[in-house]
């Protein structure tokens, strides 16, 4: 069989099917938050004084390194959730064969990455342009190249979240973006980057934008063999393909082993259990791969402090993983809290005891993760005093977010409460990430993390606590009120 499922009949009905829903779904707002992107970034560039074209894509290399290849996977996780939503579980029982069903969903996320980096790439020209600091003959040339590489290099990282969207949704895509996004710019310029598939996304474009991976200036330093790393990101796809009916056959088997184990005891044991709000909320959160989302940000996290400096590595997960993984946590497990009290309606407990719960989960897994990148720190050499206060203040923030991204799911929405969050880190990373932290960093919620000093601290700490305080009773009001009229 064709990989890309050409050949397969049906294969064009199946295409045309997808384009339609997704030319329909909220997606067509993703472009223009790609722009809103491009319009943060030339207005911080204008702030700092950088004037010139070199300037201008130099300051594309946070969307190469980080917030493109996590914007691609926050865009495939809505697709599997919103496809998810409508199909409610029955894709393997549709008589599309699932080959010619994936290779469909490739073809239209591979589109929407288009789109995405075509926002970007075409924004920055613009800018320039408009700013008289290129010709619009080099603006053109210089953005065709860029797109092109861009765009032919994703081929393969969008042919993985398709799959990892399809087995575990949201979470999968995010744990994907996180882990490509971290050993893409750990291993971009090293001597094995061919053997490191995420290297591939990143690799190719550092020479057309004139940086580092770590976003220092390229200088005379040159990056050869760009050319090699755009094919293998666009030929890995067609292995991916290839693998994923193996791979989603391996993942079921295991899923489908695990939820035995937590029922077994005794007969009046396993009653109790069922009739519980514990044992509820465990079922209703079970399966939802946050696990994978955990487990994947550490990982970026720890192989993060073992290549870097520190105060770098700890710059990554405070302005990225942090505000990304608070807006994706109650994102995946909100909408799921909100179906389960269907279920529940009867039962002679009161569901709503499972919003406190959920709100002591949220906050636990944050905190966890926060102990656990301190713990981190201190073993790839940050004095214990430093690594302790980064915990501190990155759990209080987090905490703050993480109830943040709760109320507004809670209260307006899966697709506002991404929105909320994508839209912060990208500004947080964007001011705390550059010069401009002292000055505007007090302003930017997403930023506070990287506001380490006393005096700062004094201030976004005990705000911070009271924010997450009134967020976690707004969500609370929010889902009483639907609650009430279930």
């Amino acid at each position: 069989m064709n990989p890309m499922g050409v050949l397969v009949p049906g294969f064009s009905e199946t295409l045309r099917s997808q384009a339609r829903i997704w030319c329909r779904a909220p997606l067509l707002v993703l472009p223009v938050a790609a722009v809103i992107y491009v319009v943060l970034a030339v207005g911080l560039q204008m702030a700092t004084g950088t004037t010139t074209w070199a300037d201008s894509l130099s300051h594309l290399n946070m969307w190469v390194v980080a917030v493109g290849p996590l914007f691609v996977a926050v865009q495939t996780g809505t697709m599997a959730t919103l496809d998810r939503r409508a199909r409610s579980g029955g894709v393997d029982f549709r008589a599309v064969p699932p080959a010619t069903l994936r290779n469909a969903r490739l073809v239209v996320t591979a589109t929407w990455c288009l789109l995405a980096h075509a926002a970007v790439v075409v924004a920055t020209c613009a800018a320039g342009i408009a700013a008289a600091q290129v010709g619009v003959g080099t603006a053109v040339l210089d953005g065709a190249r860029l797109l092109v590489v861009l765009w032919v290099s994703y081929l393969g990282y969008c042919a993985v979240l398709t799959v990892a969207g399809e087995i575990a949704g949201m979470a999968g895509c995010v744990a994907a973006g996180l882990v490509f996004s971290a050993l893409g710019t750990l291993y971009a310029e090293s001597p094995s980057w061919y053997l490191v598939p995420p290297a591939w996304i990143v690799r190719p474009a550092l020479p057309l934008i004139g940086t580092h991976a770590n976003g220092v200036g390229l200088g005379g330093d040159r990056i050869a063999h760009g050319w090699v790393a755009v094919l293998l990101g666009a030929l890995v796809a067609v292995a991916v393909l290839l693998l994923a009916p193996g791979v989603r056959s391996v993942v079921e088997s295991v899923r489908y082993r695990l939820p035995g184990r937590l029922a077994r005891s005794g007969r009046g044991g396993r009653d109790r259990l069922h009739n519980s709000p514990i044992r509820a909320l465990t079922l209703i959160l079970r399966s939802s791969w946050v696990g994978a989302l955990v487990v994947g940000a550490l990982a970026a996290v720890i192989v993060t402090q073992q290549r870097y400096q520190p105060g770098v590595a700890y710059e990554f997960f405070a302005l990225l993983v942090l505000p990304m993984g608070c807006a994706v946590l109650p994102a995946i497990w909100i909408p799921r809290l909100r179906n389960g009290f269907r279920a529940l309606a009867v039962r002679t407990y009161d569901p709503r005891k499972l919003v406190v719960r959920l709100t002591l989960i949220l906050l636990s897994t944050e905190s966890v993760v926060c102990v656990v990148v301190g713990a981190g720190a201190i073993l790839a050499g940050q004095r214990l005093g430093l690594a302790v206060q980064c915990t501190f203040v990155s759990a209080v923030i987090g905490a703050m977010l993480v109830m943040l991204g709760a109320a507004v799911t809670a209260a307006a929405g899966r697709s506002a409460g991404l929105l909320v969050g994508v839209v912060g880190t990208v500004f947080g990373s964007l001011v705390g990430g550059s010069g401009l932290a002292g000055q505007l960093g007090p302003v930017v919620p997403w930023a506070w993390a990287v506001l380490l000093t006393p005096a700062r601290a004094i201030v976004t700490i005990p705000i911070a606590a009271v924010v997450a305080i009134a967020c976690a009773l707004l969500a609370n009001r929010a889902f009483t009120r639907q609650v009430a009229g279930m």
